[in-house]
């Protein structure tokens, strides 16, 4: 098996990745992982070079190291240690060799899949996306186990009453499940099968990246080392409409789910969709929907009311 640092091929990265996290959880049984817990702080604010995601991201630093520079602190997570960020933590990363090059692997959770990528890192230290793949959760069940397993983790780590032990426990089984999943050949999937390799990593590259300002075409082909205007042709070819305007869709889509299901205030929504500016948010929103923010978050209010 190739070490991560030579892997190409979507297939090698998961057989990799099984193999990882069955080691892992073995020395996570035997209580030699080190793990991570930052504080949760600043949730759902903006911070200079910082973003934040509306799910949790685990990440495994295979080899080198990585800062993360939270709110409130910074955690550098070394070789062979994990780290679970949580939802709506603003964070920024900077990557070091140490030991050996810098290489992580970072998992992210959606609605029809959990989203992983290897990451090296380029000239100025700082963390790229070399190979975008994806789990198929199958069917709610799953889904649910993985949501439930992680989203208390971090702050059951905060707590001083809960035992380490069912920390340990839950963060185990969840490994043990994504081991499960990646080791399961892939389940047929007829639309994305259909579709070119590079229009799927675009689409998880998008989802990984929304509450990122700085998202666009131009930084999703950058990620997956491809000129711009060959990924927009191989995109509109594919999909019949843009880059761009899938990833303005895919942001106003979660900034509607917001709206409907959560607190969060109209600035806190813009943010994690990717707006630091609440008046253009707000400009855009308008523009896409035909109301504004406040008033689309009333009338849905309605809408449940009855």
């Amino acid at each position: 098996m190739p070490s991560f640092h030579e892997i190409r091929t979507e297939a090698e990265l998961r057989r990799a990745t099984a193999g990882l996290l069955k080691r892992w959880g073995a020395a996570l049984q035997r209580g030699r992982l080190r793990c991570h817990f930052p504080r949760r702080a600043g949730l759902m604010r903006s911070g200079r070079g910082m973003h934040f995601h509306m799910k949790p991201e685990l990440f495994l630093q295979v080899s080198g190291s990585t800062t993360f520079t939270f709110p409130e602190e910074k955690v550098r997570v070394g070789p062979g240690e994990l780290c679970l960020v949580p939802a709506g933590l603003p964070h920024s990363e900077s990557a070091r060799a140490q030991g050996g090059p810098f290489c992580n692997l970072v998992f992210a959770y959606h609605r029809e899949e959990v989203v992983f990528h290897l990451a090296l890192a380029n000239r100025d230290g700082l963390p790229y996306i070399v190979l975008p793949s994806g789990i198929g959760v199958a069917g709610k069940v799953e889904r649910t186990q993985l949501e439930t397993l992680l989203a208390p983790l971090a702050a059951w780590a905060e707590e001083a009453g809960p035992e380490w032990g069912a920390v340990r426990g839950s963060l185990l089984a969840h490994l043990s499940l994504l081991q499960a999943s990646l080791e399961r050949p892939p389940a047929p999937d007829p639309g994305r099968d259909a579709e070119p390799p590079k229009v799927t990593q675009a689409r998880r590259v998008v989802m990984q990246s929304l509450s990122m300002a700085s998202l666009s075409a131009g930084s999703v082909a950058r990620t997956l080392h491809s000129s711009p205007d060959y990924l927009s042709r191989l995109f509109r070819t594919a999909t019949g409409g843009t880059l761009s305007a899938y990833i303005d869709a895919r942001r106003m889509e979660r900034a509607r789910t917001l709206l409907e299901t959560s607190a969060l205030n109209v600035a806190e929504v813009g943010r994690a969709c990717g707006y630091d500016d609440p008046g253009y948010f707000a400009r855009r929103f308008r523009k896409s929907l035909g109301a504004s923010p406040r008033a689309y978050r009333r009338e849905a209010l309605r809408r449940v009311e009855g």
